[in-house]
C-alpha cells in the first residue's frame, strides 16, 4: 500500500511539472530499445515512465506527430499542453546488420562440420541471398539447420538460418544452396581388351564430378581385381557392374570331377566341361567314362557335384 501510495505523488509530481512547461518534440532521435518514451522525443523531459509507442523495426524509421503525444499525455492526466516549434519527431531505430557474408561464413563451416567421408572438393552455389538483415543491438549469433536433416552434398538443400541477438532469436532465414561434390572413383588406366582378367596395372583411383559418372560406378580397386571384362573399355572410363564378370573357374572343354555322394559312398569320374561357369552356377559335364550328360553345380575348380546322377 505504501509502495502504490509513494507511486501516485510520483505521478502528481511529475504531472505537477510537465504541465508547467511548453513540450518541445525532437526533430530527429535514435533510438535502441523497443519502446520510445516522452523523454526520448522531447527536450528538457527525462521521465521513462510515459510510453508514447512502440519502436519502428530496427533499421527503420516511423514519424511520431505532436497529435499522439498529445493524447498520452491526456491519458496520463495532464492537460494545457503546449508544443513549441516542431509538431513531429522522425525517430529511427539503431540496428546491428547480418550480412550476406556472415550468413554464408555460418552456412560453409555447418556444411564442412557435417561433410561426410569420401566428399571431395565440394562447390557451393548460394540461389538467393536476403541482402542486408537489420535487427536490434547486441550480441548476434547465427544457427545453421537442415530443413531435411540430412545434407544432400550432390544436389539442392534447403537450410534455415536462425539469427539470434542476447540469445534471443529475431529472425529465420531460409536458404537454398546447390552442392557439386567429387567423388573417388575407379577407371581405366589403359585401353582393356574384351575378355581380359582386371589387374592392378589396369586401373586406378582419380576424382570425378559426381554429376559425370554413373551412379553404380566402382569406388574401390580391390572390387575389380581379378575380374574379367565384359566389353572393350576405353581409358580414362569409370567402371561399373555392367563392365566386368567374375571370371569362370572353368570353361568349356575342360576336365573335370564329377563327384557324386550317395549316402557314405562318394564316387568321382572324369568328365568334360560342356559350358563356362562360375562358382556356384550349374553346369553341363559329359561323364567320360560312360558318354552321358549330366548336371551338376561347381563346387570348386574344375570341380563338379552331381548328386547320385553319374
Amino acid at each position: 500500500m505504501r509502495f502504490k501510495l509513494c507511486a501516485v505523488l510520483l505521478l502528481i509530481f511529475i504531472s505537477f511539472q510537465l504541465d508547467a512547461v511548453t513540450i518541445k518534440l525532437k526533430d530527429s532521435v535514435v533510438v535502441r530499445d523497443d519502446n520510445i518514451y516522452l523523454s526520448d522525443i522531447c527536450e528538457s523531459i527525462n521521465d521513462k515512465n510515459l510510453l508514447i509507442c512502440e519502436s519502428p523495426a530496427p533499421g527503420t524509421k516511423r514519424i511520431i506527430p505532436s497529435r499522439l503525444v498529445e493524447i498520452r499525455l491526456k491519458q496520463a492526466h495532464l492537460r494545457d499542453i503546449k508544443f513549441e516549434d516542431s509538431d513531429r519527431c522522425e525517430v529511427y531505430r539503431s540496428a546491428d546488420i547480418v550480412s550476406d557474408e556472415m550468413i554464408k561464413d555460418n552456412i560453409l563451416e555447418f556444411l564442412n562440420k557435417n561433410r561426410p567421408e569420401g566428399v571431395f572438393n565440394p562447390e557451393y552455389r548460394f540461389i538467393k541471398l536476403p541482402g542486408k538483415v537489420y535487427v536490434k543491438e547486441g550480441k548476434i549469433r547465427l544457427e545453421v539447420q537442415a530443413k531435411n536433416r540430412k545434407i544432400n552434398f550432390y544436389g539442392s538443400n534447403f537450410l534455415e538460418v536462425k539469427v539470434y541477438v542476447d540469445d534471443e532469436i529475431q529472425k529465420n532465414i531460409n536458404i537454398c544452396v546447390d552442392i557439386e561434390s567429387m567423388v573417388e572413383v575407379a577407371v581405366a588406366a589403359r585401353e582393356i581388351p574384351r575378355g581380359k582378367i582386371i589387374s592392378e596395372e589396369d586401373i586406378f583411383l582419380t576424382l570425378k564430378r559426381y554429376k559425370e559418372i554413373p551412379k553404380d560406378a566402382y569406388d574401390k580397386l580391390e572390387l575389380l581385381i581379378a575380374k574379367r571384362v565384359r566389353h572393350f573399355i576405353d581409358k580414362d572410363i569409370c567402371l561399373t557392374p555392367r563392365d566386368v564378370e567374375i571370371p569362370p573357374v572353368v570353361k568349356r572343354g575342360d576336365e573335370v570331377t564329377l563327384i557324386s555322394k550317395i549316402g557314405n559312398i562318394v564316387i568321382s569320374v572324369k568328365g568334360e566341361a560342356r559350358e563356362d561357369a562360375r562358382l556356384g552356377d550349374k553346369i553341363w559335364v559329359k561323364n567320360i567314362q560312360s558318354g552321358k550328360m549330366v548336371q551338376g553345380v561347381v563346387t570348386d575348380c574344375n570341380r563338379v557335384s552331381v548328386g547320385g546322377n553319374l
